[in-house]
């Protein structure tokens, strides 16, 4: 994903559509008792890579608008006309003071067995970063081990679907200890007029 190649204009959708779309995905895994409520307050949060400039002249209805929910859930909302609606639990990896979470994202008003997709999201700085995950070799191999699938579309990256909770949750803390490249990371900005 590239900032500058993209406008801000529709960096929000993108992230969106990417949210929706992400590599790690499979039956949603968690449900609103896990979330830990108002990690990302209500607001409108601009996406960008991280340390580019590219939002100075970027307005409100180009950002994600986040809504959290009674249940503790977020409604997240963006694109044109609320054009993807999607309805984000922030689970804790570890521990909810580590402030690192999964995301696990799903069309808002279906129901929570469906499928989901998964991020991770790094509430430690500020702005907060989500980083959308890739299906690498061993994680493959991991969510196939555990009852799960890949699949692998010529025309995009592969797909791990997971189906097993606590094999998610060892990956992503294995994830959350690296170092990850910057196209795979936007920050979370919160809009200020």
């Amino acid at each position: 994903m590239n900032a500058r190649r993209l406008g801000s204009r529709t960096m929000a959708a993108v992230a969106a559509a990417m949210l929706l779309s992400a590599c790690w995905s499979g039956p949603a895994l968690f449900t609103a008792r896990d979330a830990t409520p108002r990690v990302i307050e209500d607001g409108i949060y601009m996406i960008d890579e991280p340390g580019s400039r590219e939002l100075a002249e970027a307005g409100p209805e180009e950002g994600l608008k986040v809504v959290n929910q009674a249940d503790g859930s977020m409604r997240v909302t963006a694109g044109d006309n609320n054009r993807y609606d999607m309805r984000v639990l922030a689970v804790s990896v570890s521990a909810p003071a580590d402030r690192r979470f999964v995301l696990q994202v799903t069309t808002f008003g279906e129901r929570d067995d469906r499928y989901a997709s998964y991020a991770l999201l790094d509430a430690r700085t500020k702005p907060a970063r989500a980083t959308l995950l890739r299906c690498d070799r061993d994680t493959q191999r991991l969510a196939t081990a555990s009852g799960g699938s890949v699949s692998r579309d010529p025309n995009t990256m592969a797909a791990c679907d997971f189906t097993d909770r606590n094999v998610l949750l060892s990956q992503l803390k294995r994830v959350a200890a690296m170092e990850m490249a910057s196209r795979d990371v936007v920050e979370l900005t919160p809009y200020r007029p």
